[in-house]
């Protein structure tokens, strides 16, 4: 009985969310670069006063997303990745590429969902998504497709292309647009078969940087091993495997050249004749081949919620016995259940790692790849044996950044987590959260099984 009480107030506690929290995050994401492509502004005038509201007065054609929501994703940037180099070596976590990342996702499942959609200045969503496709793909604005921590980023682009060419959109894009998607999909897939096969072992992507494992926290391999579920549902797990077998590290960097693609040749060149080794290999990730998608899944999912759900954690960081909790002394709706984000009591080189900015970061590409998965009828609920914690880790999560997390991690001394604004430079607003929940709302939670 708890746990089914606990499951109403965790959903309750979201529709109810005022101006302060993510209905009015909607037009603070029309404003986001609208001067400048610095990170989202704390929040704006004139947005719906909840997401209950936002959802009320939603155009049929756009069923249940955020009306407010599409209208800000429609009149987004275009998305363009930054080049590698030595002094910005993981230009894929950023704030910036984050969030127009899961602006290119939200406006890909949206029009997937419902080919109708259209915001309120009269653009069709799938009009803002060509544009946004066309421009990812004209060559120099691609993921450099690195494998590592970038794929915070590049699995909502790897999510989107899967959604793109399973929609109506797909149909629209040039011969050639079609192709370059395809090799797009093909460079970020072969990247987290270098860095996340059980056969490989390295301390660094493609590009070389270094300062990575594949046995780190959560918040990294959800990322590319969301990727490689993008990529198998693109291509097919039997044609995936194929392909990696045909690798060759010469000849695909001659077409990512061919294309324009010079961030993801750079990663290439860089990796050589070492990718090919690595990448011929069939795709195996804790033990799970290409072929068994659902069990990749749940063991995303297991990995990155496996903690009793606490509202506080103590423990020592920075040299200090310290408490992180919910900020305003509320306890999750959750408390108790299984199971809470992994990073919300681990460790890292300063103690105590307790962040709900760190489990958000895993937790929008578990959301991400189950949203895309669904959508294109690739999710097998009767398989899902991780969908209770992650429906539990979830509303825990969702709730913590609603009532805001004093957080603590190598990065995070003290720091106020929430969904609205702080940390104000690279938070979850500023990384594109109001997607990512209406996302989840909409297609990933509970009701999608």
């Amino acid at each position: 009985m708890f746990r089914m009480f606990s499951r109403f107030r965790g959903r309750r506690a979201r529709a109810v969310i005022a101006t302060g929290a993510v209905a009015v995050i909607a037009c603070a994401l029309v404003l986001i670069v609208a001067v400048s492509r610095s990170p989202a502004p704390n929040g704006a005038a004139g947005a719906p006063a909840s997401r209950a509201t936002a959802h009320q007065e939603a155009d049929t054609s756009a069923g249940s997303f955020s009306p407010a929501l599409i209208n800000s994703a429609v009149a987004a940037p275009l998305i363009a990745f930054r080049a590698p180099s030595s002094s910005d070596n993981r230009p894929g976590t950023s704030p910036t590429a984050i969030r127009e990342a899961a602006t290119l996702y939200y406006l890909a499942l949206v029009l997937q969902q419902h080919p109708s959609a259209t915001a309120d200045n009269g653009t069709t969503v799938q009009s803002a998504l060509l544009a946004q496709v066309a421009h990812l793909v004209a060559g120099g604005n691609e993921p450099d497709a690195d494998g590592g921590l970038e794929g915070w980023s590049h699995a909502l682009v790897a999510d989107a292309l899967v959604l793109l060419k399973n929609g109506p959109a797909w149909s629209q894009l040039p011969a050639g647009e079609q192709g370059k998607v395809t090799l797009l999909m093909a460079a970020l897939g072969y990247a987290g078969n270098y860095t996340y096969n059980d056969a490989n072992n390295f301390s660094s992507g493609l590009c070389g940087y270094g300062d990575f494992s594949k046995t780190n926290n959560p918040n990294y391999q959800d990322g590319y091993v969301g990727v490689e579920l993008a990529a198998i549902q693109y291509f097919g797990a039997a044609t995936w495997d194929t392909m990696l077998a045909g690798f060759n590290d010469a000849a695909f960097i001659a077409q990512l050249q061919a294309a324009g693609f010079t961030n993801a040749a750079h990663c290439y060149s860089a990796a050589g004749s070492k990718a090919t080794a690595a990448i011929v290999r069939p795709f195996v990730w804790m033990g799970h081949p290409a072929s068994d998608l659902m069990g990749i899944w749940n063991q995303l999912a297991a990995d990155t919620f496996d903690k009793p759900v606490a509202s506080s954690v103590s423990g020592t960081s920075h040299h200090a016995a310290v408490t992180a909790h919910i900020a305003d002394g509320t306890t999750s709706p959750e408390e108790g259940n299984c199971c809470m984000g992994h990073e919300f009591d681990s460790s890292d080189s300063w103690g105590l790692r307790s962040s709900a900015l760190y489990v958000f970061e895993g937790w929008m590409n578990v959301t991400a790849s189950r949203a895309m998965l669904s959508a294109v009828g690739g999710f097998d609920c009767s398989a899902a044996t991780s969908s209770a914690r992650y429906e539990v880790g979830s509303e825990d999560l969702v709730y913590k950044l609603t009532h805001g997390y004093i957080s603590y991690a190598l990065n995070q001394k003290d720091v106020l987590d929430n969904g609205s604004g702080q940390p104000s430079s690279d938070g979850a607003l500023a990384k594109g959260y109001p997607y990512d929940l209406d996302a989840y709302d909409a297609v990933a939670g509970p009701a999608s099984c």
